[in-house]
């Protein structure tokens, strides 16, 4: 490889991981305290093994750069949201190649001071998806029947 090659390597990895583990806001204006605020975390676990759920969107604002690069936090107002969840089945002998990066929206009534997670699975060869509320352990909303957990 020449400077060059190398130069552009370098950028592309850092850009790749520049924002894992990023947080973004899906409101406008400057950043506002926590209890002001709910706070939607994915469930990648950064293995291409396990399913897994990132964060493509939320009310139609969208971050997704690359597969790697989902952020890995939201913060949004409390109200009524849609979250574009990005479903990943990872590689395993069971795996069905056709289900990979499945996308679908799931809304949800977000609450100030609570955190969220998103996740999904495989069901009867298709994907479900739900959101979990991590303040209470309940699941606050889901596309289809969602596993019990």
């Amino acid at each position: 490889m020449n400077n060059r090659q190398y130069a552009l390597f370098g950028s592309v990895i850092f850009f790749l991981l520049h924002c894992i583990g990023c947080t973004h806001q899906a409101y406008v204006g400057s950043t506002k305290s926590y209890k002001d605020i709910a706070v939607i975390n994915d469930s990648s676990t950064l293995s291409l093994r396990l399913d897994r759920a990132s964060i493509a969107a939320v009310d139609d604002k969208r971050w997704r750069l690359s597969a790697w690069t989902m952020p890995a936090k939201v913060e949004v107002l409390p109200g009524q949201h849609s979250v574009a969840i990005y479903c990943w089945h990872g590689f395993e002998p069971s795996s069905n190649a056709g289900l990979q990066g499945r996308l679908k929206s799931v809304n949800f009534n977000a609450q100030t001071g609570h955190d969220y997670q998103v996740y999904c699975s495989v069901k009867d060869g298709r994907y479900v998806r739900w959101i979990k509320d991590l303040t209470t352990g309940e699941i606050v909303a889901g596309i289809d029947n969602q596993p019990a957990l």
